[in-house]
């Protein structure tokens, strides 16, 4: 091979890798304040998963918070979710253990969520978060209520009965994260 083309091939290289770095780190500056200070649930999510090593938290919050502002959600709902649906586990959030019936990621997506989610890779934990956001909004506008009816909902492949959400398992284990974390906009 020549080297021209060599070096067009490693320059391409850096470009790809520096594009891929931009990318994944973009949500971090919007978890920041106007004066540059934390607006992030870093602490809540320790909280959530003490196992989560400090800077995966702190990536993870920033998606969380940037996921939140984009599709109208809390950004502590978002997290509780996710650690309801994935225990935000490093193996399932990178899809080395996949749910039963094909959930992929930290917010467990499959089937028409996965379809029409607005990034292609679930095992991204940020495509991830984005993707979990995006598809509860959607459930919020097509199953109309209480929190409860559109969280429950998230995992079903209908709108729940308000009757059916509040009794559903994974709905009050949201719930109770939730709140454990000092959300308070659930209704």
């Amino acid at each position: 091979m020549s080297k021209p083309i060599e070096y067009l091939i490693s320059a391409t290289w850096v470009v790809v890798c520096l594009f891929a770095v931009v990318l994944v780190c973009e949500c971090i500056p919007d978890a920041y304040g106007h004066d540059s200070e934390p607006t992030g649930i870093t602490d809540e999510l320790l909280d959530l998963q003490p196992a989560l090593p400090a800077r995966a938290a702190e990536r993870l919050s920033a998606a969380f918070v940037v996921a939140g502002r984009q599709y109208g959600h809390d950004p502590l709902l978002l997290a509780s979710m996710a650690m309801r649906e994935s225990s935000l586990s490093r193996e399932v959030g990178h899809c080395e253990r996949v749910g039963a019936l094909g959930e992929l990621g930290l917010m467990q997506l499959h089937g028409v969520a996965a379809r029409l989610a607005p990034c292609s890779d679930q095992c991204d934990p940020i495509c991830s978060i984005r993707s979990g956001a995006y598809w509860l909004a959607q459930v919020r506008e097509q199953c109309p209520g209480s929190t409860w009816r559109w969280v429950a909902s998230y995992g079903w492949s209908r709108c729940t009965t308000e009757e059916e959400a509040r009794a559903d398992t994974a709905a009050r284990r949201a719930r109770d994260l939730y709140l454990s974390v000092g959300g308070t906009l659930w209704e």
